[in-house]
């Protein structure tokens, strides 16, 4: 560009600029801007979803990758997206929500994401940001699914990124326990156990038996797949990310909504929750879990607060831009350039405010976790649950409330022989005698396999380093602050499980607090059973004492 007029970067377009409407910089940012979510019908993505439709009322196109499940086809996975109570205000206040949204036919288990050349010809055309939500992130995942998933889909996304030339962040979502073999976790990069490359080959190649045969070797000090890809997939953003405006947000134990758009909203077992719907029917009586050790959880709808903040704080600083200069005249190339940030059409001639950019050189990372502010134990979290249960027992309840945490192996597997096993076979046999299906045992089983992959982070603890996390907070103006709010430090955990429990009788047992007066006569009708039967079985024991006593005494 030549022709520069010295001294003229300065102009009134400048303070016409400052006068707009920029009460939220995070919604100027998405104004009209293109948008591609992954994952966007799992549990993140549908919040995530919401989010940017509801509090970016501007927003551009936003294209959610689909795949058909389960015998449903994608357009019908994405009308099911929208359905439920948690969408209700967003329909409220943005009636037209659906021309917002378009379904793109997709598939992370496929090459390419499963996108066909048109798809993906328009998705490198426009889109200006990215949402990698999708993941395998069951901790009982085949470490084929969770490769190709977690590791493979990235590459090809990444791949992808490049060739999008109007792209302005990328935001991949990771896990804060992707490194987990270390005990303190900082916001770096760490060096993974085996190359992206060769375990993606392996999952490509190996049959289905060796792959089995040689998990627990590529597993090593991970406790299961779903950690160990996610730690390799932060090694292909690093790898292949460098030339991009990429970031990684890693949230530790994600449970449900503090606030928007409606309070304890959740639509899965994963993690604790499932330990507290399963408590709280009475079904769970004993997990192995060390009551001290720290509970890491956060609010689903603040990590995606935040992981909309880091798209546009990656955005605006991933590019380090020096002095602006205004260009007279400019050509139609010079117009359309990214570094361009107005155009101005003026009688005798053209100018353009050109800033010259240079690529920074890290990624950021953003560790999103509560132990440093909030810090909770796992004996503080179930207490505060407890508290609420006898206020809102479900009429869906199959026993009376009798939970226990248990550090030692040793006592957990005694306790759930006598709580668990010894009654499934009792209630199975009865369902037997009068010729109904057994359902207990096998329900114990797939209890028994969730926890026990859950024990790992339930018997340990580890301490985060979040400074990059709260340093991004502190970027946010005020209005940000209030419209995208992931200050972990404002969350008051008494406030919090008051609703989470109510949360997850309504949205995730489907049992509505209109049955509260049916639940609480059922609660105790269980607790008079429950501890009528602890009394026979302690007399019982007493009387087995006294005879065995007798028997040894008149000897």
């Amino acid at each position: 560009m030549n022709n520069v007029i010295e001294g003229a970067d300065i102009s009134i377009e400048d303070f016409l600029e400052e006068n707009l409407d920029r009460t939220s910089d995070i919604q100027c940012f998405f104004r009209d801007a293109n948008v591609f979510i992954t994952g966007a019908t799992g549990f993140m993505g549908k919040v995530l979803l919401e989010k940017l439709i509801r509090s970016c009322p501007e927003i551009g196109m936003i294209y959610i990758l689909v795949r058909p499940k389960l015998g449903k086809s994608q357009v019908r996975r994405f009308y099911e997206i929208f359905e439920g109570p948690f969408f209700e205000r967003m329909k409220s206040e943005c009636p037209n929500y659906l021309s917002k949204v378009r379904l793109v036919s997709g598939d992370c288990l496929k090459p390419n994401l499963g996108l066909s050349d048109e798809d993906r010809t328009l998705l490198c055309a426009c889109v200006d940001c990215v949402f990698h939500a999708a993941a395998a992130v069951r901790f009982d995942t085949s470490l084929r699914v969770a490769v190709i998933t977690n590791v493979r889909a990235t590459v090809d996304l990444l791949n992808m990124a490049r060739a999008m030339p109007h792209l302005k962040a990328f935001v991949f979502v990771s896990t804060a326990y992707s490194n987990c073999d270390n005990e303190h976790i900082e916001e770096k990069f760490y060096e993974p156990p085996i190359p992206w490359l060769t375990l993606t080959l392996m999952a490509e190649t190996l049959s289905e038996t060796m792959l089995t045969k040689i998990t627990p070797g590529i597993l090593g000090k991970w406790p299961n797949a779903y950690a160990l890809t996610k730690c390799v997939a932060e090694d292909v953003v690093r790898s292949k990310g460098d030339k991009l405006p990429i970031a990684i947000v890693r949230p530790s134990i994600v449970i449900a909504t503090s606030k928007e758009p409606i309070a304890g909203w959740i639509n899965n077992f994963y993690g604790p929750t499932g330990v507290v719907a399963g408590a709280g029917i009475g079904l769970l009586r004993s997990l192995h879990c060390d009551g001290n050790m720290l509970a890491d959880l956060v609010p689903v709808d603040m990590v995606i607060n935040c992981m909309i903040a880091a798209a546009w704080d990656v955005a605006r600083s991933r590019f380090e831009s020096t002095n602006s200069e205004i260009v007279a005249p400019c050509s139609e190339e010079e117009k359309e350039s990214p570094e361009a940030e107005y155009h101005i059409v003026r009688s005798r001639f053209s100018q353009c405010k050109v800033k010259r950019k240079t690529i920074s050189s890290s990624i950021p990372v953003y560790n999103f976790v509560s132990s440093n502010q909030r810090a909770l134990t796992w004996q503080q979290f179930m207490s505060l649950n407890e508290r609420a249960e006898p206020q809102i027992p479900s009429q869906l309840m199959i026993w009376y409330y009798c939970f226990h945490l248990n550090k030692h192996k040793s006592v957990h597997l005694l306790s759930i022989l006598f709580l668990h096993w010894i009654p499934a076979l009792l209630v199975d046999l009865g369902a037997r005698l009068i010729g109904q299906k057994p359902r207990m045992v096998n329900a114990y089983k797939k209890i028994h396999r969730f926890s026990e992959v859950l024990s790992y982070f339930s018997t340990r603890q580890w301490l985060f380093n979040d400074k990059n996390t709260s340093a991004l907070w502190r970027k946010l103006n005020e209005q940000d602050q209030k419209y995208f709010n992931f200050d972990i430090g404002s969350l008051v955990w008494e406030d919090y499980f008051y609703t989470h429990m109510r949360g997850l009788r309504v949205y995730l047992v489907k049992d509505s607090l209109d049955t509260v007066p049916q639940g609480i006569r059922k609660r105790h009708r269980f607790m008079l059973a429950h501890y009528t039967l602890i009394a026979l079985v302690v007399s019982l024991l007493c009387l087995c004492f006294l005879n065995l006593f007798s028997f040894i005494w008149r000897r």
